[in-house]
């Protein structure tokens, strides 16, 4: 990774003091600010690569400058440093992606300089890699499954409750992504994750004319193989968002954020990416590899440059989707590298994958050893006991295309 400029913001002079020694052999250029005014006024005249703000400031507070930061400098990684009273606005800005994680005071060095070097690294990835014309390809032609376009456009004509559509919208990944792409456009110039929340921005006659534009159109067309590839997908995804929810709250105890209900349908929209462009081809190549997905993430990078979870972290990322959920799509066959930030989320959705093969009678082509379930606190055993007598194989109907 080539030097970074990182910027320290916290009014409090000791803090930026042990900021200076902590980097005082980094090779990252390291700049400091006393004040939201001060971080501005640098950004102005040194371009910043990541931005780390403490949350409570006079005059200006964290919060107003990483609204300011991200609107100015869209492409500056942002972090929140600050204390345990200020969770619930550290909350809001992770939701309104106004900050890729944040850190408590007091902190440790060695897990501030992870969070730091796993951030860069990231956005490193990220940013060095245009995938905006795959983006705009894939979100301008994509089209809703007939038979839920109308039933979603019968349930406007009722006027029903917004559950029951945020309901049936959230059955179909395809769908809650272009919900999720019109509203964190520019226009509406939002960062939301959430079906619930988007939906509140449009009116009922806007989400009928989105519905039947997509309906239109053609996604991924082509021969048989390519619609049974796609369905496969989509059947696939739906079962793994239901049992990503499933784990929270049976087995963690805890009802999964609002903002990443959708990390199980979002996972492997890097396959939808690539069957878009490749057609036929990548069928063929997905079929090759027998969904190995180790030989099929080497042999997709080989053949195309890139492979379908980096794909998806471009895509997604390019969409202004919550961090957390950027990485479950970048990480997704690699949860236990030390780079991921939100470890539990991508370990969640990891093991919600590996259930959908089980319990669609499939071999898993993805190893979950024990430290992936020790990772959110639990044990294989506990899961298998658990999520295997609340699914069937008969509740899902599923087949490997």
């Amino acid at each position: 990774m080539n030097n970074k400029t990182i910027l320290f913001v916290d009014d409090e002079q000791n803090i930026l003091r042990a900021f200076k020694r902590l980097f005082i052999d980094s090779e990252h250029n390291v700049l400091l600010a006393n004040s939201g005014k001060e971080a501005l006024e640098m950004m102005e005249k040194v371009s910043v690569d990541l931005i780390i703000s403490d949350m409570r400031m006079p005059f200006m507070d964290g919060y107003e400058l990483l609204v300011a930061v991200k609107k100015r400098y869209p492409n500056a990684a942002r972090i929140i440093l600050s204390g345990f009273s200020e969770k619930e606005t550290m909350t809001r800005c992770i939701q309104n992606n106004l900050a890729m994680t944040y850190l408590l005071k007091p902190w440790e060095n060695e897990q501030l300089l992870r969070t730091i070097n796993s951030t860069l690294q990231l956005q490193q990835i990220l940013k060095d890699n245009n995938m905006e014309e795959v983006a705009n390809s894939l979100i301008d032609t994509i089209t809703v499954g007939e038979k839920l376009s109308d039933e979603l456009l019968d349930l406007l004509e009722k006027d029903v409750e917004l559950d029951s559509i945020v309901e049936l919208i959230e059955r179909d990944f395809i769908l809650s992504a272009i919900i999720l792409r019109y509203v964190n456009s520019t226009y509406f110039g939002n960062n939301i994750a959430s079906v619930k929340q988007a939906l509140k921005y449009f009116s009922t006659n806007e989400l009928k004319n989105i519905i039947l534009s997509k309906k239109l159109n053609q996604t991924i067309h082509g021969d048989e193989k390519i619609i049974n590839l796609k369905n496969y997908l989509w059947k696939h995804a739906n079962l793994r968002n239901k049992i990503t929810h499933f784990i929270y709250r049976e087995i963690l105890g805890k009802e999964i954020c609002e903002e990443y209900r959708l990390a199980g349908l979002l996972y492997s929209i890097g396959m939808l990416v690539l069957l878009k462009i490749y057609k036929n081809e990548y069928v063929d190549l997905v079929q090759e590899s027998s969904f190995k997905y180790t030989d099929l993430l080497k042999s997709e990078k080989e053949r195309y440059g890139i492979n379908h979870q980096e794909a998806g972290g471009y895509l997604l990322d390019w969409w202004g989707i919550p961090f957390p959920i950027v990485e479950t799509a970048f990480y997704h066959h690699s949860p236990q590298s030390s780079d991921i930030i939100n470890k539990e989320l991508v370990n969640v959705v990891y093991i919600s994958d590996y259930y959908t093969y089980i319990i669609t009678g499939q071999k898993p082509p993805i190893q979950c050893i024990d430290d992936i379930f020790n990772n959110i606190g639990t044990t294989k055993v506990i899961c298998d006991s658990i999520i295997l007598k609340n699914f069937y194989i008969e509740d899902f109907e599923t087949k490997k295309f």
